[in-house]
């Protein structure tokens, strides 16, 4: 839809994707005789979704200027899963216990991990947390270890009591750009942003529960103790960890992925007609672009724009393929650019 002789236009799509016999690596069962996870027509997803656009440009005075955004919303989900089973796992970070899940009803490769609840802060709190037949329900832990919810109800935690702790599909993928021109100089912007998904940082993970003498995060320093129970990192476990508050499959090591970043910023001038023409020149143009300038997240890690562990310098210690996207196992940090160009004409 157009306005103002086209200085506004907006426009909206709804959609609806379906993809039947997707390609994707499923893990067998070792009865196979199968070392590796063939791809297989695995089954079928559904994206729906909204897309909306509005865009605006117009001249005041010798200015002119172009502003645009765009939205995404989207919702992703496994419908069907090829042959007899409903699911299959996916990124199992160096073997401690699968985190990526593809299930029918859920979106494809969400989280299934084991919910905390806090950090029990005394002895009290630990043996005030029994089941229905007055058992504790985590009788090995200790204050200052993570407290994790009793999915099923079944008066224990384990396995079974993961459960859907979000995707690294984003909800919202938005795009902003804004430009002006003025006496020949002009100046561009694109910003991107990615908002409600999750990222399961493995090179936290892989950090904290070897437990080991070396390099730490800082934060580890803030860690639980008597003397400081203000805090959300359980205390310091070495060596055996009986309680499992670092095991792979918890939500500790999921972060929210949501950024807004400056992905581009151009700068440019073209030199006047009168100052080109005297050589012969139909245009000459001076340039800087520049490219990641800055990114506001609250992810830990080095970018939280990822794609599958298999790109960008990623570590493969869990897996690789689809089914690794949005699992962080180490990569290169995405790289801040300057450029400077000429342009000619002639």
């Amino acid at each position: 839809m157009a306005l103002w002789n086209s200085k506004l236009t907006i426009g909206a799509d709804y959609f609806i994707q379906k993809t039947e016999d997707m390609l994707l690596s499923m893990p067998q069962p070792s009865s196979f005789g199968l070392s590796d996870s063939p791809t297989l027509n695995a089954g079928t997803v559904e994206n729906k979704g909204l897309e909306l656009s509005i865009n605006h440009c117009n001249n005041v005075g010798e200015v002119y200027y172009h502003i645009g955004a765009n939205a995404t919303f989207l919702k992703n989900e496994l419908t069907k899963v090829n042959g007899d089973r409903d699911e299959w796992t996916g990124f199992n970070p160096h073997g401690k216990g699968a985190i990526t899940y593809a299930k029918t009803g859920h979106s494809i490769r969400f989280f299934n991990l084991i919910k905390s609840d806090g950090i029990s802060q005394s002895e009290e709190e630990i043996n005030a947390y029994v089941n229905k037949d007055g058992n504790l329900i985590q009788p090995n832990a200790q204050p200052g270890d993570l407290k994790f919810v009793d999915y099923n109800g079944d008066g224990q935690i384990n396995d079974l009591d993961r459960q859907d702790c979000g995707s690294s599909i984003p909800k919202v993928t938005l795009g902003l750009t804004l430009g002006a021109e003025w006496r020949g100089l002009d100046v561009n912007l694109f910003f991107d942003s990615s908002l409600g998904h999750k990222i399961y940082n493995a090179q936290y993970y892989t950090t904290v529960y070897n437990e080991v003498t070396g390099n730490q995060y800082a934060e580890r320093l803030n860690s639980w103790t008597e003397n400081n129970r203000n805090t959300d990192i359980p205390r310091y476990v070495k060596g055996t960890d009986n309680n499992g508050t670092n095991w792979s499959y918890i939500d500790r090591w999921l972060e929210n992925g949501s950024f807004f970043r400056l992905k581009t910023l151009e700068v440019g001038y073209t030199l006047p007609k009168a100052w080109t023409n005297k050589t012969k020149l139909q245009n000459v143009r001076i340039y800087t672009a520049m490219e990641n300038l800055f990114t506001v997240t609250g992810y830990k890690g080095y970018t939280p724009d990822l794609g599958i562990v298999d790109a960008d310098g990623a570590g493969t210690s869990g897996g690789s393929g689809v089914m690794t996207r949005g699992c962080d196992d180490g990569r290169y940090p995405t790289a801040r650019t300057m450029t400077f160009g000429l342009q000619v004409n002639f």
